[in-house]
């Protein structure tokens, strides 16, 4: 039963966010998407998700949940969560006050986020149009470490935008948890400090365009700790073949 219900509960909520973080439909049906989450996460059915391989890969955002509205429709109430709510990030900082301005002076086109076994071990990708026809790529570097089985711990390191990275200075290195409520081949529901929760997709590998840095990536870079813990018996195996073969 547990099994039908969870697809089924994932079911709607793909279906709901489908078109994306920024679509009208996403934010038309924003109170059923969070009640069919509650229903969901539950029902999760990877046992420590902090510590899964099922984290690795390429991740769109399709629903950025944000806090209620204050009694003024003005950026301050995000600046002062900004500033105090350790679960209140600057990308949803830049996103919630994206969304009060009109489509023609900023549009968010896509929020995307690259989790990899070599540190840094995220990235996040957010690609705005401009006015004119313009887009502009901004990235944000971090490092994902699990704390728990369901708790993570993100620590932001760089920026890049218009082709130049930047490597934020020490006391700028924010850093804040969130919690894996949910996680399985090709969904992901995470909430902060807040509670706001926030649903990414898996984009399929094929859709995945491989940056030559990353296929140029030397045998050291690759050998680099990594922040999350995985499966090392298909490399013991291979290892031990060529041992056989050798002799």
């Amino acid at each position: 039963m547990d099994d039908e219900n969870r697809e089924a509960y994932k079911q709607v909520i793909m279906e709901y966010v489908k078109d994306g973080i920024a679509s009208e439909s996403v934010g038309a049906w924003r109170n059923d998407i969070n009640e069919m989450l509650y229903r969901l996460e539950p029902l999760n059915p990877t046992e420590e998700p902090a510590y899964s391989k099922l984290l690795q890969g390429e991740w769109e955002f399709k629903f950025a949940g944000s806090m209620g509205q204050g009694i003024l429709a003005s950026p301050t109430r995000e600046i002062a969560l900004l500033l105090y709510a350790g679960g209140y990030t600057p990308g949803r900082f830049g996103l919630d006050v994206a969304n009060r301005l009109p489509n023609n002076v900023i549009d968010v086109k896509s929020v995307t986020l690259s989790v990899t076994d070599r540190a840094p071990t995220g990235k996040i990708t957010a690609k705005l149009g401009l006015p004119g026809n313009r887009e502009v790529e901004l990235g944000l570097t971090t490092n994902l470490e699990p704390e728990s089985d369901f708790t993570m711990s993100e620590t932001y390191q760089g920026l890049s935008a218009v082709g130049r990275s930047f490597e934020l200075p020490s006391q700028l290195q924010s850093k804040r948890r969130f919690y894996v409520r949910y996680l399985d081949d090709d969904l992901m529901v995470v909430r902060d400090d807040t509670g706001v929760a926030d649903v990414l997709v898996k984009k399929p590998i094929e859709t995945i365009s491989v940056e030559p840095a990353d296929a140029a990536a030397s045998p050291e870079e690759s050998g680099k700790d990594t922040m999350m813990t995985f499966d090392t018996e298909a490399t013991a195996s291979a290892d031990k073949k060529e041992e056989e073969g050798s002799e």
